[in-house]
C-alpha cells in the first residue's frame, strides 16, 4: 500500500510574517489598553474588573474586557502595596 504525501506549493515566509505583523499590532493596542486602564484605576477610580470601556480601540469587546480585567487586578495589586507601604 502506498501512502499519499503532502507536497506545500506555496512558500509559507508570507503568511507567516502577515500573521506576525497581526499579532505585533494586537499586543501593542493590548498593551496600549492595559497601561491606561492601569493608570486610571491608580490614579482616578478605584479598580473595577467590570467597567464598561469608554474609548474606541481596534480589539474586540473580548480583548478589551480582559485588558479591563488585567488592569485592574494589577491596579488592586498595586493599591494594596502602596497601602501597606
Amino acid at each position: 500500500m502506498r501512502l499519499p504525501r503532502a507536497r506545500t506549493q506555496s512558500r509559507l515566509g508570507a503568511a507567516n510574517q502577515a500573521k506576525i505583523a497581526a499579532l505585533e499590532a494586537l499586543a501593542e493596542a493590548y498593551l496600549r489598553w492595559c497601561h491606561q486602564d492601569t493608570t486610571a484605576f491608580c490614579a482616578e477610580a478605584p479598580p473595577d474588573k467590570f467597567a464598561a470601556p469608554d474609548c474606541e480601540s481596534p480589539l474586540s469587546q473580548r480583548w478589551q474586557r480582559v485588558a479591563s480585567q488585567h488592569a485592574a487586578g494589577s491596579a488592586q495589586s498595586w493599591r494594596a502595596k502602596h497601602a501597606a507601604a
